[in-house]
């Protein structure tokens, strides 16, 4: 092998939108030229949000033989780490196979079962336990409502596992869940670090409905027949526990002391804290879920981020959204007089209500598209500022808010918006793979590259300071949405 091969960590992102891959070198940096993205969407019909599990695992198949094709001789790989989008499901039969589509996380069906789970159990008390809300984004009420809507008749056989566990079980021959992933189905005791046998016995599901989950401490190795040959540069090397996306942002932001927050604004949106911890009181405001047995990870998320924008290109048109975004730099916040609730695939963080819906209250004959376009954006960041103030109510310390994402990106002007509405600095990261960074970052550790988090070299960001005169008006806008969100509610 030539002297030139670089040494590599290869990072793999299982999202809703792509399965990608990434290869980075020890300094925890993209190498140029070795990325891989296998785009796909789930079918999307009457509040479901699937995708057929042979597919989903066809093309993940399909994303690590072109990220080998294009790393041979240019790299070598000395472990791998892996990121994937929270809360999803699938059901498995006794021998490893789907009975079930794979149910994502924005699969809004079970939300009856939700709604009957609410008066047969105490929601408080659950939360206190799991850090998840009862909600059809969990799986309490997605496991009530796949045995009906799937007609398994023998639920003891039936295995409820996440997309990441379906995929390795069949790399490496065994079932079993990390406890990232655990940690976010509202299955989980957050405080124990095991299922919850208090939630799953009320739900008349045994533990061993579920996979074993794993020792975060132990990477696995050594992959099954045919894998073993198809990928001989991966067998023999440490695969790392699958990371939630959203811990993943935190860990590749940087963010990951009680101080820092990170802030993702791609098409949904969420603001976290990732900190060490051996018991954490979960404020009911706010979901827990973990990076690993040592970390939790706790926040807000929205389902309205940069969708908000793709909403407004189909009402409006492209050129009419590109030509707003490039103006609205120069407009005063909120003096379009419009309030928004962006609730336009429901509401999670904080009210956790499925069927709210979204709302543009003061709309006149003068309104113009760019003011729909700010007060959306601005409504956005909005509900932002109310899990801040909780998360800030938690951690006193917190003293820095770095942000990323796609929708940043594309819209700068929400970098702005951020930062007068929390009142904060923010830092915007120039990168925007930052669930990708957190999955090579486990996977450098496991390598025995890095021993702690900070021994990587800091992201670079640009700081974007709050305009002082606009901050209380700002503070008055959160109040105006709160008295229209309460009325409505």
């Amino acid at each position: 092998m030539s002297d030139l091969v670089i040494d590599a960590v290869l990072a793999i992102d299982i999202g809703t939108s792509s399965i990608r891959a990434f290869a980075y070198d020890r300094n925890a940096s993209v190498i140029k030229g070795l990325r891989v993205q296998i785009e796909h969407k789930p079918d999307i019909s009457d509040g479901g949000s699937t995708f057929d599990p042979e597919q989903f695992f066809y093309r993940f198949v399909r994303c690590l033989e072109e990220m080998m094709a294009l790393s041979r001789g240019v790299c070598k790989f000395h472990s791998v780490g892996i990121t994937t989008f929270w809360h999803s499901m699938v059901g498995l039969d006794s021998v490893g196979q789907p009975v079930t589509p794979i149910v994502t996380w924005a699969d809004q069906r079970p939300a009856q079962e939700a709604i009957k789970l609410h008066t047969e159990v105490d929601a408080t008390a659950w939360h206190a336990i799991s850090g998840c809300a009862i909600h059809p984004s969990y799986y309490p009420s997605r496991i009530k409502w796949a045995v009906k809507e799937f007609s398994i008749a023998d639920t003891t056989s039936v295995k409820w596992a996440s997309p990441a566990a379906f995929i390795l079980s069949r790399l490496f021959g065994r079932l079993w869940e990390s406890t990232s992933i655990a940690s976010a189905t509202g299955l989980f005791d957050q405080n124990a670090n095991k299922w919850s046998k208090t939630i799953c016995q009320t739900l008349v599901v045994e533990t061993n409905n579920l996979p074993e989950v794993s020792n975060d401490n132990q990477p696995v190795i050594g992959l099954q027949m045919p894998f073993a040959d198809q990928w001989p540069e991966l067998n023999d090397i440490p695969w790392s526990q699958p990371i939630g996306d959203g811990a993943a942002s935190n860990l590749g932001s940087g963010c990951h002391t009680q101080n820092m927050l990170a802030i993702n604004l791609g098409t949904s949106g969420a603001i976290r804290a990732l900190f060490k911890a051996d018991q954490f009181a979960i404020p009911d405001s706010l979901w827990c879920y973990r990076l690993n047995q040592d970390y939790f990870v706790s926040g807000g998320a929205f389902s309205d981020g940069g969708d908000t924008l793709a909403w407004l290109r189909d009402l409006f048109g492209i050129d009419a959204v590109k030509s707003a975004l490039a103006a609205i730099v120069d407009k005063k916040p909120a003096e379009h007089g419009l309030t928004y609730l962006p609730f336009l695939a429901g509401e999670r963080s904080t009210g956790w209500r499925p069927s709210a819906t979204a709302t543009i209250h003061g709309l006149r004959q003068s309104t113009a598209p760019i003011d729909i376009l700010q007060a959306s954006m601005e409504g956005v960041a909005l509900r932002f500022k109310l899990v801040y103030i909780e998360l800030k109510a938690c951690f006193p310390e917190i003293d820095t808010v770095i942000a990323s994402g796609g929708a940043l990106a594309a819209a700068p002007a929400w970098s702005q918006m951020l930062a007068n509405c929390l009142g904060t600095s923010v830092e915007v990261a120039e990168e925007s793979e930052m669930s990708c960074r957190g999955a090579a970052l486990t996977a450098m550790k496991d390598a025995g590259w890095i021993t702690n988090w900070d021994d990587v070299p800091l992201l670079k960001t640009r700081a974007i300071m709050p305009e002082s005169q606009y901050v209380d008006l700002m503070d008055r806008e959160l109040q105006r949405q709160q008295a229209l969100y309460e009325k409505l509610s």
